[in-house]
């Protein structure tokens, strides 16, 4: 009896296994007949060769610049490479950059969204992940260009940064010979002042050695998740399945950033006329948007900012 149960379970694991196969074997094929007919109707420039469903994935490691610089020293100023199915052309010099930019600048205006940040509820309300530049966006940007990147209102802040700047002078002096992370507290203080042009109000303790925040923590983790490389990107034949879960946590950390931002834009607008403070958000309350589409803006923002802030960290680190 028992023996014939486990030739059953034997004979059911072969056939499974033998499905599997079949469908792995599917699929590669799919994929290369995908990949020999993108190559027949597109007229590309030479590059290193791609190795069949792979492409030249292989080929690229941590340090990117460096073996795109190198590729280029044997392919020429302008080359292609296959990531997975998709074509990808690379142009090494400022000479040929600048023609492609030149002769193909309708086409360059456009945007690639990457399949993380493809979550329709974000999507149709950013000015960084917008798929098209069409009115809202420019709307978008307008408010941006006038409110928050202009002249005047840049030299409307230089009393915050010089307010922020004494106290990370005050902080350091008050740690008298204990040691200090330069490192973190530029990070801290840099943040410190877009988020008080934004919210006009700090969003990182000075006095916490870690710079840490709720916010900050989401911020880090969608960076990390926006630079993980996706599947779906280099195998579009695989969208919407999310297999590595990436699109899922996106979604997941841009609704905890929402929802720390809701109370926030709630008691801002209850306000009204009585609000007496000159920031971002108040330009945003005031151009008539709704929750959402300012909530989109700020994540963009603060992302740009957490990530310049990051920069300085990692530079002076």
């Amino acid at each position: 009896m028992f023996r014939d149960w486990s030739n059953t379970i034997s004979t059911a694991c072969e056939h499974k296994m033998e499905v599997l196969m079949l469908v792995i074997f599917f699929l590669s094929s799919v994929l290369y007949l995908a990949l020999r007919r993108s190559e027949k109707q597109i007229n590309l420039p030479p590059g290193p060769y791609p190795w069949p469903i792979l492409g030249n994935l292989l080929q690229l490691g941590r340090k990117l610049h460096i073996d795109l610089a190198s590729m280029a020293e044997t392919n020429g100023p302008i080359f292609s490479l296959r990531l997975g199915t998709q074509p990808v052309v690379v142009a090494s010099s400022p000479a040929v950059a600048a023609e492609i930019l030149k002769t193909h600048d309708y086409l360059l205006s456009a945007r690639y969204v990457t399949h993380t940040f493809r979550v329709p509820k974000y999507i149709n309300s950013s000015l960084g992940f917008a798929f098209h530049c069409d009115e809202r966006w420019r709307s978008l940007r307008a408010i941006c260009k006038t409110q928050l990147f202009s002249t005047k209102m840049l030299e409307a802040q230089s009393q915050l940064r010089q307010k922020k700047v004494s106290e990370l002078v005050g902080l350091i002096s008050r740690k008298g010979g204990d040691a200090v992370t330069i490192g973190e507290m530029v990070f801290s203080i840099v943040f410190n002042i877009l988020s008080n042009s934004t919210f006009s109000m700090d969003i990182i303790s000075m006095d916490e050695s870690s710079g840490a925040s709720d916010l900050k923590k989401h911020i880090s983790r969608i960076m990390e998740v926006a630079v993980a490389p996706n599947l779906e990107d280099f195998y579009p034949v695989l969208s919407g399945l999310d297999i590595q879960g990436l699109n899922r946590e996106a979604a997941t950390y841009i609704e905890r950033i929402y929802g720390m931002w809701e109370t926030l834009i709630q008691e801002r607008r209850e306000k009204g006329k009585d609000d007496d403070s000159n920031d971002f958000l108040k330009a945003l309350l005031s151009s008539g948007l709704s929750d959402l589409q300012i909530k989109a803006l700020l994540l963009v923002y603060l992302y740009t900012l957490y990530s310049f802030s990051n920069f300085l960290l990692i530079s002076r680190g």
